[in-house]
């Protein structure tokens, strides 16, 4: 390998959608009202794993291949 390419997708977490009918998992009240998140927050329990899984499966064909993966960063050997 000559070249490593590092990739932080650290903006990209926030961008996965919590399974539709699943919104009301993540609610919570405060004076000003009812919430519901749409989009994958930190701090659930499950959302490093199931981000994590979302990467490999979307870089199936080049997982410990030649593209590594740890939450949101990506190592590209080439």
């Amino acid at each position: 390998a000559k070249v490593f390419t590092k990739l932080g997708l650290h903006n990209v977490y926030h961008l996965v959608r919590i399974c539709e009918g699943d919104e009301w998992k993540t609610a919570f009240n405060t004076p000003a009202g009812h919430y519901e998140y749409l989009l994958l927050p930190f701090g659930l329990t499950n959302a490093p794993a199931v981000f994590q899984a979302l990467l490999n499966d979307v870089l199936r064909d080049m997982v410990n291949k030649f593209v590594f993966v740890y939450l949101d960063d990506i190592l590209i050997i080439s």
